[in-house]
């Protein structure tokens, strides 16, 4: 079985790239998202960017399969 790593944002483009990796392989899955270290103003914050990235993670490995997700610093 091969591995693959997806770099997973939360957002609707990495989403659909780890729910493609997950639905039509069978490759060992790592999603891995960056943690924001400055957010620029008005952004979303890094809690709700997080906190929408586990709960989309959290759905695809109830209802597609199971993977690795992990969260890293950005410079």
């Amino acid at each position: 079985m091969a591995n693959c790593i997806v770099m997973f944002s939360g957002g609707c483009n990495s989403t659909y790239a780890l729910w493609k990796w997950l639905k039509n392989t069978d490759h060992d899955v790592t999603a891995v998202r960056g943690r924001i270290q400055d957010a620029e103003p008005g952004r979303v914050t890094e809690a709700d960017e997080s906190s929408r990235a586990a709960q989309i993670a959290s759905w695809l490995k109830e209802n597609v399969r199971e993977f690795n997700f992990e969260t890293v610093d950005f410079p």
